[in-house]
């Protein structure tokens, strides 16, 4: 099955409805499955930017407003958050069914549960930063080459028909060189580039080898966090080196924490077992997630164990907080942020006509 992209709903059906604005790039009923009591969830939670520890409903973090939002013509702003509600209440009912199980998956459960490392591997705030910041050097490079010479510059307004004599070659160049500019982009240039790779990133993680691992029952378990698919060489010497790991690649293996008592680990050379794992292996488990993490990591409790390599004796969850080796961000070499949406006082997109 695949992800849901946009309602199939008339545009008009209902044009009253309050919009959804605040939308969930990690789904809660994902998260729930982290906390002690489904029915009454509560997270511990490390944020490891701000250096806090606290705890939450599951509705209050991973969520970012207007993350999912789209301009396109005759639809409201929220019809994609919309229309993936459907995917997101089957897929609530596959978790309980595989937790409930120990991990063991009938029916369509692991290709539910696929598509959801799926979507979650593509669709973050952090990959949606790189990716900017990727198109961003893009247009770099484009200007560089229309400014390279003053003949490439002219060759540029008489091909195009944009002249502006108020502003010189000279002109582009140093605003280019000082970047105290923010690139803005338009709601949903994101999520047009992550429905494109979607599918492809799902049959890679499809054909890969999935071991399950089962923390014991009672104790306090694995850890997920804001970017909870985690893709590694396998290899040290691959780890250590200048190219990055992909999901289709061998020697890589993707670790994914399913709930506070399940995970799974991908790779494309081992066979599929299932481990009833210690303590000691759950808080390395946990560190490795923890390094992937953009910014919170969610447990069932502060008490939760990570076992940073080198280290003498594993760590507790709240202990995060003064542990400057997680979350480290590189400096980013453009400003830039997505624009919010434009809509009108039925919540239908209003995209710029020009």
């Amino acid at each position: 099955m695949a992800l849901v992209a946009m309602s199939n709903a008339p545009v008009g059906a209902a044009p009253n409805a309050v919009l959804a604005r605040n939308h969930h790039f990690v789904p809660q009923c994902y998260l729930r499955g982290f906390a002690k009591l489904r029915q009454k969830p509560r997270l511990s939670v490390v944020d490891l930017k701000q250096k806090k520890y606290f705890e939450t409903d599951p509705a209050n973090v991973a969520v970012e407003r207007d993350f999912n939002a789209i301009e396109v013509k005759g639809h409201r702003i929220d019809a994609f958050e919309r229309g993936s509600s459907q995917f997101e209440g089957d897929l609530a009912e596959s978790l309980r069914r595989i937790i409930s199980n120990d991990g063991v998956m009938s029916g369509n459960d692991r290709t539910y549960l696929l598509n959801l490392a799926a979507m979650m591997a593509i669709k973050n705030p952090r990959m949606r930063r790189t990716m900017q910041q990727h198109h961003a050097e893009i247009y770099e490079k484009y200007i560089q080459l229309i400014t390279n010479t003053e003949e490439s510059f002219s060759d540029f307004h008489t091909k195009t028909g944009i002249s502006n004599n108020k502003i010189t070659r000279d002109d582009i160049i140093a605003f280019l060189e000082k970047k105290n500019f923010t690139l803005e982009f338009a709601p949903g240039f994101n999520l047009s580039i992550e429905l494109k790779v979607f599918e492809p990133v799902l049959q890679m993680l499809a054909t890969r080898k999935w071991s399950l691992l089962r923390a014991r029952k009672g104790s306090n378990g694995f850890v997920t966090t804001d970017h909870p698919v985690c893709l590694r060489w396998v290899d040290p010497k691959l780890a250590s080196g200048w190219r990055p790991p992909g999901f289709g690649l061998n020697r890589t293996e993707v670790l994914f924490p399913i709930s506070r008592y399940l995970a799974w680990i991908g790779s494309f050379e081992h066979r599929e077992v299932t481990l009833d794992v210690p303590e000691s292996v759950v808080a390395q488990f946990n560190c490795s997630v923890m390094a992937f993490a953009d910014r919170q990591v969610y447990g069932s409790s502060g008490d939760c164990t990570y076992h940073v390599p080198g280290d003498a004796k594993p760590r507790r969850l709240r202990e995060a907080t003064k542990d400057s080796r997680f979350a480290q961000t590189q400096p980013s070499r453009f400003k830039v942020k997505t624009r919010p949406p434009r809509f009108d006082a039925n919540g239908l997109a209003t995209p710029d006509q020009k």
